[in-house]
């Protein structure tokens, strides 16, 4: 027997399949469906292209004892935060990674004892290279560009307080300095 919201439930199934199988064309910006069957606009969407090539995954091999998938959700689930409520109603921003190299690096000369701690020094300042795109609410890109992020100065220009403990502290910093700047200077 078919009740009305499994009706519903199917209908937005459909609708939201046929919506992404014709590609960009058919909605402004990237989709999700709810319980309801509807969908929503999602305002802003992070990607990462082969991540396990990204300057990180190599230098932080795997007897690091770094989380390495786990700091890509960080940063995503910060930029999202951090860049929604930047755009307008109906505004989307895609941004697309293509290289990270966290602050910090690994000086393993200093002994085994220390082959696995990042040293935050000006020497290993953070980096992000990657693509964005933002678009209107009727698919009309506004902006798109390629970047690349270097926080030359990051351990001057973000000063960790007492009791940071964010590992992604100075990363975050880089980012969310480009992402002040707001839409009309991306």
């Amino acid at each position: 027997m078919h009740t009305a919201r499994s009706t519903i439930s199917l209908v937005g199934a459909l609708a939201f399949g046929l919506a992404t199988s014709f590609g960009p064309m058919a909605h402004a910006g990237p989709s999700s469906a709810t319980s309801t069957g509807s969908t929503t606009i999602t305002p802003v969407t992070v990607t990462f292209h082969d991540p396990h090539k990204f300057i990180e995954s190599l230098q932080s091999g795997p007897g690091r004892g770094f989380d390495h998938d786990g700091y890509l959700e960080k940063l995503k689930a910060d930029i999202i935060k951090k860049a929604t409520p930047m755009l307008a109603p109906g505004q989307h921003l895609a941004i697309t990674f293509t290289n990270i190299d966290l602050a910090g690096g690994y000086e393993p000369w200093r002994g085994p004892r220390l082959a696995n701690v990042r040293f935050m020094t000006d020497a290993f300042p953070p980096r992000f290279d990657f693509t964005f795109k933002l678009t209107s609410a009727h698919g009309k890109v506004i902006r798109e560009g390629t970047r690349k992020l270097i926080g030359l100065g990051y351990l001057h220009d973000f000063p960790a307080m007492p009791g940071q403990s964010d590992p992604l502290y100075y990363d975050k910093g880089v980012i969310n300095q480009w992402l002040r700047r707001g839409p009309a200077k991306w």
